[in-house]
């Protein structure tokens, strides 16, 4: 025969230390303000669109380039070279500042590549460290958002 659970009483608080009330939590999706018309709604949405397409990004692009003999190269150089600020101190890097977000960078690099030509994009932030000449290095301090 198997012992029954102990139950345990809770310990009772003394005057004027009880717990507060819960509180309701906010409901999610606010009602939008009467002075909104239908149709109206995603208009927040388009403004957050329009910031985000404004923002200044910062990439690290890096590569492997397998088809010089055959393939035109102008194009994806010419397109990273078209960056609002770019760092090429690397001989297959590069950080680039960019408006376009990571997929759509990405997208447009990779029509300018070989199929047997291999890339990858990442967020560039810093701190960073390394062996670089001292230029590379003020760059790097002007453009790179210190993360930690």
């Amino acid at each position: 025969m198997s012992t029954p659970p102990k139950k345990f009483l809770p310990i009772p608080l003394p005057p004027g230390l009880e717990p507060p009330a819960p509180k309701k939590n906010p409901p999610i999706l606010a009602p939008l303000p009467p002075s909104r018309l239908p149709g109206q709604e995603t208009e927040g949405l388009g403004n957050f669109l329009a910031a985000i397409s404004k923002m200044k990004w910062a990439y690290i692009v890096s590569y492997d380039l397998n088809a010089w003999d055959t393939f035109n190269y102008m194009p994806f150089f010419t397109e990273l070279q078209d960056s609002l600020d770019w760092w090429h101190f690397l001989t297959f890097t590069w950080i680039v500042v960019r408006h376009d977000t990571l997929i759509d960078l990405g997208k447009v690099l990779r029509s300018k590549l070989h199929s047997k030509d291999r890339l990858v994009i990442l967020p560039a932030k810093g701190p960073a460290d390394g062996w670089l000449p001292e230029p590379a290095w003020e760059w790097i301090k002007e453009h790179l958002n210190k993360e930690w």
